[in-house]
């Protein structure tokens, strides 16, 4: 199974991401790691990603994907996806993948971008692309990540593993 973690810079995929390793036995892989080195310079200075620098990173997690799958096949990829196309093209590869949304509420999303030492989108750049944004269509998983802690996310997370639409359960019989 391959999830896709995506969502605004402090929303917790990488949260997300390390309780699906876990308690769930997925491989946790965070897509940042993949940015094209024009996409990070961009990203130190404060400046927007072009939608170039955006296709090489999606062309970037592609690649790792395609190794990481025959060695993981329960794989979770935590990235941005900011723009509908960005999903589209990962879909062409991966049919299978299926997107999840993390949401955490503005006041939560700020306070952790605050808190944040070492990393790449801090507050300030986050609160540029906050509005780049492209939510996707209503309907699809959404996980919740505010204040409710790991417990919460393990739930929905559970949840989300056992529903038919996403894990297809096996007929009877097999």
């Amino acid at each position: 199974m391959l999830i896709i973690l995506f969502g605004q810079p402090g929303a917790g995929k990488n949260y997300a991401g390390h309780i699906f390793a876990q308690d769930f036995g997925f491989h946790f892989h965070d897509a940042d790691e993949d940015l094209p080195p024009q996409m990070r310079a961009a990203i130190q200075h404060k400046q927007m990603a072009t939608d170039a620098m955006r296709a090489a990173h999606v062309e970037n997690i592609i690649t790792r994907v395609t190794a990481l799958l025959p060695h993981y096949p329960d794989s979770v990829i935590g990235g941005g996806f900011f723009k509908a196309w960005m999903r589209q093209q990962f879909l062409e590869h991966f049919p299978q993948a299926v997107f999840v949304l993390i949401e955490s509420a503005p006041e939560v999303r700020r306070a952790r971008l605050q808190r944040r030492d070492h990393h790449l989108a801090d507050l300030t750049y986050a609160e540029k692309i906050f509005s780049a944004f492209e939510p996707p269509a209503p309907g699809g998983p959404v996980l919740h990540n505010n204040q409710d802690g790991e417990d919460s996310l393990r739930v929905q997370i559970g949840l989300l593993l056992n529903d038919p639409a996403i894990r297809p359960q096996p007929a009877v019989g097999s």
